[in-house]
């Protein structure tokens, strides 16, 4: 999320744009919580800010990032941004191109016309960092890493960097394929003496393979961040791991759990863009359709069309997701729910990612496998760039595989397997990937891959539950037959 960087440095009295102290004392406060990972308990310090003064800008615009990034309350965040964007005569230039910048990404949901305005902010304060980390973040948002990771550097390089500057290069490094890098960058992040290092600990850990040791870690993290987002995030990263081991019935229930909390604290979309979008991957791949479709109301029950708020970096493959567990009108409904807040002149980048899944996976739905490959190769030629993997990369080497097109499926698929949980839902296509592999390897003769791929699937997942032990015992008897 979004960096208060520049707030952190501190405004002048006169540039805070409020008469009250009182407010202006909270506002501080907040941001030192902000600034050391406890978001949550940042808002209702914000909040009895904007009781003393009603247009105190600045306070507004960080209450927006914090409801916003914390995934509570986000017709609240919108309407914050709204009324940061409102204001912004009230704020120096650094501030208002920032909240211009905020509400053109959140509100209007054009990702393009806000790096524009962080771009022209940077020609004046080259070394800003908020806009420095949240270029980086929206090029991210595009997949676009490589092309992320020189303003993460930058941000990082700063005399204060922030702790999410740290964060999203060591991600931006990771989606790039460069893991040696972000580990040396996870150095940088831990250096500024947080808990919010075991989060991209035990994300690494996991993109090098070592997921009993990134479970450790990660419940190391449940038990240093009590807040509701690494509660419900963390849990649903728990469960990815575990689903890598083949532990479904453990996944399950952190699954559930993570739904416990966000709902308690009146957070559905949180939930429904980590634990709730795995669940629904879980049902789409490894439930019938009765089950599937109970599932799906499961998910959904609690969950209102507003709550998919497709601004959200975090909303990217909700659409797809339910899909393919059997919602296509749902997902139809958020995204037309979603498109009456966004004006058809800021229909921008984040508009053409949404449009492209939601046709792709209605393709699907109707059976046209030919079409949803070639608004596949649109996605990822003309929307969303191909790094080190693609988005979506294990369902399009289904599609290209049932369609004969036997190269194209294979370098999906190697996308997946070289991806390492960069997306959590990711975990639950690896066994499929795995078992095709080795088929198509088999088909080619190339007994030597196939045998490689097969004995990962025994010793993935015969000790496993739920549906994994399956293809463990399907792996074997392929391997006896080769023996």
């Amino acid at each position: 999320g979004e960096s208060l960087g520049s707030i952190k440095q501190g405004a002048p009295l006169a540039e805070a744009t409020t008469t009250s102290l009182e407010a202006l004392r909270l506002l501080a406060r907040a941001d030192e919580l902000r600034n050391s990972g406890q978001p949550a308990e940042a808002v209702p310090l914000l909040e009895r800010a904007l009781e003393l003064d009603q247009d105190f800008a600045m306070a507004w615009r960080m209450l927006a990032v914090l409801l916003r990034n914390t995934g509570v309350d986000q017709e609240r965040a919108i309407m914050a941004a709204s009324r940061a964007f409102e204001l912004r005569h009230r704020l120096t230039d650094r501030e208002a191109a920032q909240a211009e910048a905020y509400y053109r990404y959140t509100v209007e949901g054009d990702l393009s016309a806000a790096v524009s305005v962080y771009q022209r902010l940077l020609d004046r304060h080259p070394d800003d960092g908020t806009a420095l980390n949240n270029i980086g973040v929206m090029l991210q948002t595009q997949r676009r890493f490589s092309q992320a990771v020189p303003y993460l550097q930058r941000a990082t390089a700063r005399p204060s960097p922030s702790l999410s500057n740290f964060a999203m290069l060591i991600q931006a490094l990771w989606g790039s394929g460069n893991l040696e890098s972000a580990w040396a960058a996870l150095e940088g992040l831990e250096g500024l003496g947080t808990d919010v290092g075991l989060l991209r600990r035990h994300q690494l850990l996991a993109a090098s393979g070592r997921w009993e040791d990134a479970i450790e870690i990660a419940r190391q993290e449940l038990e240093a961040r009590p807040t509701l987002t690494p509660q419900v995030t963390t849990r649903s990263l728990i469960a990815s791991y575990s689903l890598a081991l083949g532990q479904y019935s453990e996944a399950l229930d952190l699954l559930s759990d993570a739904r416990r909390i966000a709902f308690s604290f009146e957070a559905p979309g949180l939930y429904l863009h980590t634990a709730g979008k795995l669940r629904l991957a879980l049902a789409a791949l490894h439930e019938d359709p009765a089950t599937r479709q109970q599932t799906l109301e499961a998910v959904l029950e609690g969950v209102e069309a507003s709550d998919f708020n497709l601004s959200r970096r975090e909303s990217r493959g909700v659409l797809g997701a339910v899909v393919m567990a059997g919602g296509l009108e749902t997902a139809r409904e958020a995204f037309e729910h979603w498109l009456e807040a966004v004006p058809v002149t800021r229909q921008g980048a984040q508009y053409r990612m949404h449009e492209a899944e939601l046709r792709i996976f209605e393709a699907l739905a109707n059976g046209d496998r030919e079409r949803a490959a070639s608004l596949f190769s649109e996605l990822h030629e003309e929307i969303s760039a191909c790094e080190a993997f693609c988005v979506w990369a294990e369902e399009r080497g289904r599609i290209e595989d049932e369609l004969g097109n036997i190269e194209a499926a294979l370098d999906m698929y190697q996308g997946h397997l070289s991806a390492g949980g960069f997306v959590p839902e990711s975990t639950v296509w690896t066994p499929m990937v795995l078992e095709r592999l080795a088929d198509l390897s088999l088909g080619r003769a190339d007994t030597v891959t196939a045998r490689s791929h097969l004995e990962r699937l025994v010793i993935t997942y015969e000790a496993g539950n739920g549906p994994f032990p399956a293809y463990a015992s399907r792996a074997r008897a392929s391997l006896a037959s080769l023996n």
